[in-house]
């Protein structure tokens, strides 16, 4: 009978524990600085889209101001 005394142990020992929680703790701070740059780059989009549509509410006024003028000036000529 061949009794492997030698056999690996299942729970881990201190420099185990301590690699698996900094690579842990690095996993979430990644996570985090991925979760922070996609919140930035939602909110730049969403910020550069209400100036678009501003310009664009000023752009569609201008273009009544003329249509308005132009309609003057044909019933009065």
């Amino acid at each position: 009978m061949n009794i492997n005394t030698n056999k690996p142990s299942l729970t881990p020992t201190a420099p185990q524990t301590e690699i698996s929680n900094t690579r842990r703790t690095a996993r979430v701070a990644a996570l985090a600085a991925v979760a922070t740059l996609a919140a930035v780059a939602t909110l730049a989009v969403i910020i550069s889209g209400c100036n678009a549509t501003k310009g664009f509410g000023k752009d569609l006024e201008e273009t009544g101001q003329n249509i308005d003028k132009a309609a003057t000036n044909a019933k009065n000529n």
